[in-house]
C-alpha cells in the first residue's frame, strides 16, 4: 500500500515538473523535458486528475516541439497515454466516466445532443461506437415530428396512445432489438422534407447519442490536421505580444492543392474536435465539403476554412469558419461573418492552448481573412468580450483585442477604455474593476486595415432600412414584397436573357431578390447590374460562396452608405 502510494504521488509530481517548463523553450530545458517523458512512459497513469493534465500536456509539447526529436518522444508518450487511458476505461466506474466526459480523450464518451447532420455523420463514420443515450422530447412533440415523416395510416394506428420514443420504433418496426437511432434517422430520409426543416424536426427530438471514443476517433488526443507545415521552437521563446498590423502587413501564405478526400478528412477532424468539445459551428456542420480549403502560414500554424452549403447560407453574410493548427494540432475554432469588406470575427482557443500564443494565432487568422476574404475591417463579437458571456468577464477578455489595436466604436466606452488602458500601464498589479468590464462588454470593438473609411451599410443596417421600407410602402407584407421583388428581377433575367441556374433553394432567391430589388429603389435595374446580380445569385443559391464574396465586394456601388445632404 505505501508503495503504491508513492508511486501515485510520483507520477502526479513528474506531470506538475513537465506542466512547469512546457512554456520554456530554451535550451537548459530541452534535456529536462527528455528526462521527465522518459521517465512518466513507465507509469501506466489511473488518476483523474493526472491524466486530464498529463494529455493536455503532450499536445501542448507536440504543438510547439522545440525540435524533432523532443516531438518524436513526445508522439511516443502520447500512444503510449492512449493505451493507459483504454485500461482506465475498462474497469472505470459510470462515476469515473461522467468526470471526463468533456475531456475529449480517447477513450472516454460524449454524450451530448446534436444536430441531424452531425447526428448522421457520427452513425455513417463510426456506427461501432455511437448509440442512441437517450430523448427528452414529450409524446405531443414526438407526435408533430413523426406527422412529417411516416405514413398517415401508420400515424392514426400508434399515436393514439403515449409512446416514447424508444418505445414507438420498437412497436412500428415489430422488433424489439431494433437500433433506436438507426431507425430514427431511416425516417428521416423523407425526400418530400427539405435539409433546413429535417434539422429543426429532429432538434424538436432532443436526441442524446453516446460516442465512444477508441484510438482512431478524430477526437482531442487523435485528431490532426494535414499539413507538411512543421516547425519547430529551436530554443526560440513563444510569442506573447504581437503587433499584429505588422502582422497582417508581412509575408502572406500558402494554399495548399486538396483533393476530396483531403477535404472530407479535415471536415472529419473539425467535427471530432467540436463533438468532442460538446460545441457545433454552423460552417463545419453543413460544410459544402468540396469547398473546404486550407493554408500554411508561419511558424507551423495552418488554418483550415469551412463554407456552408446553399442550403444553409445567410442571403447578405457569408459565415466562413474555420479551424487552426500548430504543427497539426488542433488548437482553436471560431469563424468570420464577412460581408464585402467588413466581417464580424470570433475565436476559441483551446483550453490546452491559453497561455501560449494566442495573440499569434489571432493574428495569422486576420492576416488570413483580410488576404484571401478581402477583409478589412474587423469587429469582434460582444460575446467574446463578456457580453453575456462570464468567463469572458473573468478572463478580461476586452484586453486582449484592446492590446491587439482593437478599438471600440462607441465614444464614451473608447473613453473609459483609454483612461483604464493607462491606469493598467502605469501599475502591473492594476486590475479592472468587474462593473468596468462589464460595461465595456458592451463595447463594438473595430480595427480598420484600409486607409479608406467604411463606406456601406452593415447587414443590419440593411435589414433596418428594408423593415422602414416595407412597412411604409408595403404595408409591413414581407411576403408580398419577397414575391413583388423575385418576379420582377426573374422577369429581367429572361427579358436580358440572362441564363439563370435553376435551384431548390427558393427561399434564399426570394430573400436575395429582395434586397437587390430594395437597393434599386424599386425601379428598373440597370443591364450592367443585372448581370452581376444573376452571378451573385447564382453564386450564393447553387455555387460556390467564395465567388459570391468577391463578386459583393466588387459592386462597390450596392449597399453604399448613402450621403446627407
Amino acid at each position: 500500500m505505501i508503495q503504491a502510494k508513492t508511486v501515485k504521488q510520483t507520477q502526479s509530481e513528474l506531470i506538475i515538473q513537465l506542466r512547469s517548463c512546457m512554456y520554456i523553450m530554451n535550451a537548459d530545458v530541452v534535456e529536462q523535458k527528455q528526462n521527465l517523458l522518459n521517465e512518466l512512459s513507465h507509469f501506466i497513469i489511473d488518476d483523474l486528475t493526472d491524466l486530464q493534465l498529463y494529455h493536455d500536456t503532450l499536445l501542448y509539447l507536440l504543438a510547439y516541439s522545440q525540435n524533432e526529436k523532443l516531438h518524436e518522444q513526445t508522439k511516443r508518450n502520447i500512444n503510449h497515454l492512449t493505451k493507459s487511458l483504454e485500461k482506465f476505461s475498462l474497469n472505470a466506474t459510470e462515476e469515473k466516466k461522467w468526470k471526463l466526459l468533456k475531456s475529449g480523450m480517447a477513450f472516454t464518451e460524449v454524450r451530448s445532443c446534436f444536430s441531424y447532420t452531425i447526428t448522421k455523420w457520427l452513425w455513417n463514420y463510426f456506427k461501432s461506437t455511437v448509440s442512441y443515450y437517450s430523448s427528452e422530447s414529450d409524446f405531443e412533440t414526438i407526435k408533430s415530428v413523426f406527422r412529417q415523416l411516416l405514413p398517415v395510416g401508420v400515424c392514426e394506428k400508434y399515436f393514439e396512445e403515449d409512446y416514447s420514443l424508444e418505445k414507438l420504433a420498437h412497436s412500428i418496426s415489430t422488433d424489439k432489438k431494433i437500433d433506436v437511432l438507426k431507425w430514427v434517422l431511416t425516417q428521416f430520409e423523407n425526400e418530400f422534407v427539405t435539409e433546413k426543416t429535417r434539422e429543426q424536426l429532429f432538434d424538436l427530438l432532443k436526441i442524446y447519442v453516446c460516442w465512444k471514443h477508441d484510438s482512431k476517433s478524430p477526437c482531442r488526443t487523435n485528431a490532426r490536421g494535414i499539413s507538411k507545415n512543421i516547425s519547430f521552437q529551436n530554443n526560440q521563446p513563444i510569442f506573447k505580444e504581437v503587433d499584429l498590423k505588422k502582422e497582417v502587413a508581412g509575408k502572406k501564405f500558402k494554399k495548399v492543392k486538396l483533393d476530396f478526400q483531403s477535404k472530407e478528412n479535415l471536415t472529419s477532424s473539425a467535427r471530432g474536435i467540436l463533438c468532442s468539445l460538446y460545441r457545433e459551428t454552423d460552417p463545419v456542420t453543413y460544410a459544402s465539403i468540396n469547398e473546404t480549403e486550407l493554408f500554411e502560414l508561419d511558424r507551423g500554424v495552418s488554418v483550415a476554412l469551412f463554407y456552408m452549403r446553399p442550403s444553409f447560407r445567410l442571403p447578405l453574410e457569408s459565415y466562413v469558419g474555420y479551424m487552426a493548427y500548430r504543427n497539426n494540432i488542433p488548437i482553436a475554432y471560431g469563424g468570420g461573418w464577412v460581408f464585402q469588406q467588413r466581417a464580424r470575427f470570433g475565436i476559441n482557443v483551446l483550453p490546452s492552448f491559453r497561455g501560449g500564443e494566442s495573440a499569434f494565432i489571432f493574428s495569422q487568422l486576420i492576416k488570413l481573412y483580410h488576404h484571401h476574404l478581402g477583409v478589412n475591417y474587423f469587429n469582434i463579437e460582444p460575446y467574446q468580450i463578456g457580453q453575456k458571456n462570464p468567463d469572458g468577464i473573468k478572463s478580461g477578455a476586452f484586453w486582449f483585442y484592446y492590446r491587439m489595436g482593437f478599438r471600440p466604436l462607441q465614444k464614451d466606452l473608447a473613453q473609459i477604455a483609454e483612461e483604464e488602458f493607462i491606469k493598467i500601464k502605469s501599475n502591473k498589479l492594476h486590475r479592472t474593476e468587474k462593473k468596468i468590464l462589464i460595461k465595456l462588454a458592451n463595447s463594438e470593438l473595430i480595427i480598420n486595415f484600409s486607409k479608406k473609411t467604411l463606406n456601406h451599410l452593415s447587414p443590419n443596417d440593411i435589414v433596418k432600412e428594408l423593415q422602414m421600407h416595407v412597412s411604409k410602402a408595403h404595408e409591413g407584407n414581407f411576403n408580398a414584397y419577397s414575391i413583388l421583388s423575385k418576379q420582377k428581377i426573374l422577369k429581367q433575367f429572361k427579358q436580358e436573357k440572362i441564363k439563370f441556374h435553376d435551384s431548390s433553394n427558393t427561399q434564399l432567391i426570394s430573400e436575395l431578390c429582395m434586397y437587390f430589388n430594395f437597393f434599386s429603389k424599386d425601379k428598373h435595374i440597370k443591364k450592367s447590374e443585372l448581370k452581376i446580380i444573376s452571378k451573385m445569385i447564382e453564386a450564393k443559391s447553387s455555387g460556390v460562396e467564395f465567388d459570391f464574396i468577391q463578386l459583393l465586394q466588387k459592386e462597390k456601388q450596392l449597399f453604399k452608405i448613402k450621403k446627407t445632404k
